[in-house]
């Protein structure tokens, strides 16, 4: 079993472009162009009328990048 499988057991399911890049190790500008790519799934989530909705991205979406990523390097 590859050590990154496991890489983000312990996280959220889902998080904030900020989460993300702090887990992917890049800017969250970075994980914005990620998403436009189609790199990585987000949903848009509104918890109140109040506030304005917010993205997050799926944990499955973030170890299926970092599988593609190890996976390409080998």
């Amino acid at each position: 079993m590859p050590l990154y499988d496991d890489a983000l057991t312990d996280s959220p399911v889902l998080m904030s472009p900020t989460q993300v890049a702090k887990i992917l190790n890049i800017s969250r500008s970075s994980v914005y162009r990620l998403l436009e790519q189609g790199d990585l799934d987000a949903h848009k989530i509104a918890i109140s009328t109040a506030k304005p909705s917010r993205t997050r991205i799926t944990n499955a979406s973030v170890t299926a990048l970092l599988t593609r990523w190890m996976e390409s390097d080998e």
